[in-house]
């Protein structure tokens, strides 16, 4: 799965309440066999990856270790 969502305001950093639905989203979908490989910021000039970022497997690596 790949998550997808827009900053208008052109900001391309993730917020708190990104990090957050990130973090749900990757726990909800490993209950469902699914895996989330990325989640994607997308403003008018340019976008953001999470998995680049390496917020991917930190999220994937921290919810194993609880």
């Amino acid at each position: 799965m790949i998550i997808v969502h827009n900053h208008p305001g052109g900001s391309l950093e993730p917020g708190e309440a990104d990090l957050h639905v990130t973090s749900l989203m990757i726990k909800t979908a490993a209950m469902m066999g699914i895996a989330v490989d990325d989640h994607l910021i997308i403003t008018q000039s340019s976008w953001f990856s999470f998995a680049r970022a390496g917020i991917i497997e930190q999220m994937i690596e921290e919810l194993a270790n609880k």
